[in-house]
């Protein structure tokens, strides 16, 4: 599976969420693509049903572009989709819910 990386540069919002925006996540979840979200020294992967099912869509707030380029175009809408941020390290360490039950 491939992968896109994206360097989350601004503080977590609400001090755990990483936000993307729409269009991003379209495109990956179109193209069958994971995103690697790196935050500081730690990183977030991110599966194309990880990108659709464990998104907070804010569709109420949307922002139009201020530039072209390979995703949008300047003056089309798009909206941020937040996601918590788990560390793969982290993710490892935890349970599968498979396994409690």
């Amino acid at each position: 599976m491939d992968f896109e990386t994206f360097e989350h540069k601004k503080e977590l919002r609400f001090g755990s969420m990483i936000t993307l925006r729409s269009y991003q996540v379209e495109r990956c979840i179109k193209q069958n693509k994971g995103i690697k979200v790196r935050y500081h020294d730690k990183i977030m992967t991110l599966t194309p049903s990880d990108l659709s099912l464990k998104a907070h869509k804010n569709t109420f707030n949307q922002f139009v572009a201020q530039y072209t380029n390979k995703d949008i175009k300047k003056g089309q809408k798009y909206y941020l989709v937040d996601y918590t941020f788990v560390d793969d390290k982290q993710r490892k360490q935890e349970p599968d819910q498979k396994t409690l039950f």
